[in-house]
């Protein structure tokens, strides 16, 4: 497998998707406390985490494959992305329906 040289803008989308990303996680945790601190349980503590983490992930798929930021081989590596983006929706799915 060729790994794919990136250039200047490839590094800028990359940084701009995993900084999407810290500061989604950064406010879903203190939302969470928020309600926490309020006593309002929407899930257990454990499916309230398993979720953020579950989301962020399915958010970090979704925005490299808007924005065609794909390391190694564009094939392999998209086919990689939707399967992740796919089953992070599936479980965020199922964990609120439970």
């Amino acid at each position: 497998m060729k790994i794919k040289k990136l250039d200047e803008l490839q590094y800028i989308k990359r940084g701009n998707v995993f900084k999407h990303c810290l500061f989604t996680t950064i406010c879903l945790l203190l939302i969470n406390i928020a309600l926490l601190e309020f006593d309002i349980a929407i899930a257990s503590q454990r499916s309230t985490l398993v979720l953020i983490v579950l989301f962020v992930v399915s958010l970090l798929c979704i925005e490299m494959i808007y924005f065609e930021i794909y390391p190694l081989s564009e094939k392999r590596q998209k086919f990689l992305y939707i399967f992740a983006g796919l089953y992070g929706l599936a479980a965020i799915i199922a964990s609120v329906y439970d």
